[in-house]
């Protein structure tokens, strides 16, 4: 449900903001870019979760592709969608 391949980019675009920082002269505090880094992924995890449980009927019809039509994850497994909002809570509130 939370879309790798999504998570994979935006760990790239973190990358080459860092990099572009570095880059610039800026001096990077590793502890706080790897703090700010897991932030990122867990809200956007808790974004992708709480897609998936209000869009699980429409994700059901719509034909995916890697960046739209949900996972379709919810259908696959079976899994009921109050899983997928409590995945989105658990995530946001880490």
């Amino acid at each position: 449900m939370s879309r790798p391949l999504q998570l994979v980019s935006i760990v790239l675009v973190y990358v080459l903001g860092l990099l572009i920082s570095v880059a610039t002269g800026i001096k990077i505090n590793s502890t706080a870019a790897i703090l700010g880094l897991m932030i990122i992924l867990l809200i956007s995890m808790s974004i992708h979760y709480a897609n998936e449980y209000v869009d699980h009927e429409t994700d059901a019809l719509t034909k995916r592709t890697p960046f739209s039509g949900g996972s379709g994850a919810l259908p696959k497994s079976g899994l009921p969608p109050h899983t997928a909002l409590v995945a989105a809570w658990v995530s946001l509130s880490i």
